[in-house]
């Protein structure tokens, strides 16, 4: 996914800035990875014949990042340009049609498909609102207890992880961007929709949480060098456990 990143900040050149990481990881995350063409919703990370994933995804601008691309508007402050906000994830070929044909896809139904999907994802993925604390805990108690065991089963302190001639370094790869990481961001998903069922607390839980998260990805996804992450909050274990509320 770095290279993602490099590839796609060269492409935004004549930007006011590039497009940046968060960016990249939030459309992706927020499409589930999927063109955003309601006509197309292909996934733009497939496998190869060798196994390998190959990303036919690009990051397409509404608005024009240069002042003679396609839905150019001089009025929009540049500085808007490269945020998620302004971007659609399209694959190569829609990406192409919305770009050659700007008359037939305005700014107008880009911004609609972007909005329509990602509400399409989130209920998808049952991010709903609840009424009773029990209930919202219900929706991610079982993603809780999927990430502990994944990491004790595999994470760098397991027993796995000291048998040298275990594989263990790949799963555990394999599954923090499988399990850890879409879990993860379900969790989140599930209590900002429930925000109104937290105590003041949990807020200050839930935030803990949500950078841990995001450091979390930064490593084990964009490769950031930092050789630490801020721990997992173990208050999130208690997170909503009020009885007969």
């Amino acid at each position: 996914m770095e290279k993602l990143g490099t590839r796609e900040m060269a492409r935004c050149k004549n930007a006011a800035r590039a497009i940046g990481s968060n960016e990249i990881r939030n459309l992706y995350a927020d499409s589930a990875g999927r063109c955003q063409n309601p006509s197309c919703l292909k996934p733009v990370l497939v496998r190869a014949a060798n196994k390998t994933r190959v990303n036919v995804g690009e990051m397409a601008h509404i608005i024009a990042a240069s002042p003679k691309g396609p839905r150019a508007n001089a009025a929009v402050d540049p500085s808007l340009l490269a945020l998620e906000q302004n971007l659609i994830l399209l694959c190569l070929i829609c990406h192409k049609i919305v770009d050659s044909e700007e008359e037939a896809y305005p700014i107008e139904l880009l911004k609609d498909w972007k909005s329509s999907h990602e509400a399409r994802i989130s209920t998808a993925f049952g991010a709903h609102s609840f009424e009773r604390c029990e209930d919202a805990r219900s929706a991610i108690e079982s993603l809780l207890r999927s990430n502990r065991v994944t990491f004790e089963t595999f994470g760098p302190h397991s027993e796995t992880a000291w048998n040298p001639l275990s594989d263990a370094v790949e799963i555990w790869r394999v599954r923090v961007r499988e399990v850890i990481i879409p879990n993860n961001r379900m969790i989140l998903k599930v209590l900002d929709s429930n925000a109104h069922l937290l105590s003041s607390i949990e807020i200050m839980t839930l935030e803990k949480f949500r950078v841990h998260v995001d450091e979390f990805e930064r490593k084990h996804v964009f490769g950031a060098t930092s050789s630490s992450v801020s721990k997992f909050p173990e208050e999130m274990n208690e997170m909503l456990r009020r009885e007969g509320v």
